[in-house]
């Protein structure tokens, strides 16, 4: 059973040593871009065995992708390699000194009993991706903390000071129209008052006749008082008629 054993851990380790995997060349695998802007990496598929390999590359990673991707990779014999691209970008809304990874790794599958296919070895690597500015430089602007506050809570901030300055013009513009409205209304009761205080027209011209009348004069009243005398004189109607006749006639 020990020599069965060994024997299927050679296999396994002739077989994951098999294939292979390089990159371009990266000074401490990491990566340097600059905001927005995007670089494309080429993975190199090595066999170099005698007979084809399938494989499989994944990648693990927010900031990366492979161009023309497939399922599954046929790797020839030696000495071909498979060229694989991965496109890195970096996102235009990090920061300076942000720092990312970039995971793939390469999967090696084996023909199986009913035609399925079933894993043999997995081959993994990692590079970092450091956000740096125009000169190169990676150093972090502002702590996590200060990247909450400039570009979270202070835009809330600004949004609710408006909110409030607004509100506040609300209300003193309400408060204005209010008191505006009653001093209107106050004038027209100030004018019913007056309007109902004044005399009428009737009473006016009333008081006007009033006023013109004239008050009879001593001649008038000496002439009433004989013409009064003369009608209690009168003996007959006839007389008494002709009496206010020629006092008509006077007039």
């Amino acid at each position: 059973m020990v020599i069965v054993f060994l024997l299927l851990a050679l296999i396994i380790t002739q077989q994951a040593n098999a294939m292979g995997v390089a990159q371009d060349y990266l000074k401490n695998d990491t990566l340097l871009l600059t905001q927005g802007t995007s670089h494309v990496l080429n993975l190199y598929l090595q066999n170099p065995d005698d007979k084809s390999l399938i494989v499989n590359l994944t990648l693990q990673s927010a900031i990366a992708e492979i161009l023309y991707p497939q399922v599954l990779y046929t790797l020839p014999p030696k000495p071909y390699t498979t060229k694989v691209a991965i496109k890195v970008t970096a996102l235009s809304t990090a920061y300076v000194g942000d720092e990312f990874s970039v995971r793939y790794s390469l999967i090696l599958f084996k023909n199986q009993e009913g035609g399925q296919l079933g894993m043999v070895s997995k081959i993994t690597r990692t590079f970092k991706v450091i956000i740096v500015d125009e000169n190169g430089v990676g150093v972090k602007e502002h702590s996590a903390f200060m990247r909450f506050i400039w570009g979270t809570f202070l835009p809330i901030l600004i949004i609710l000071l408006l909110l409030a300055t607004l509100g506040i013009i609300f209300v003193l513009l309400w408060n204005k129209s209010l008191l505006f409205s009653k001093k209107i209304e106050n004038k027209k009761a100030s004018k019913k008052k007056s309007s109902s205080k004044k005399p009428s027209k009737l009473s006016k011209e009333n008081n006007m006749k009033k006023r013109t009348r004239k008050k009879p004069s001593a001649r008038n009243v000496k002439n009433f008082d004989s013409l009064s005398k003369k009608l209690k004189n009168a003996s007959s109607e006839k007389e008494i008629k002709r009496l206010l006749h020629n006092e008509w006639k006077k007039k």
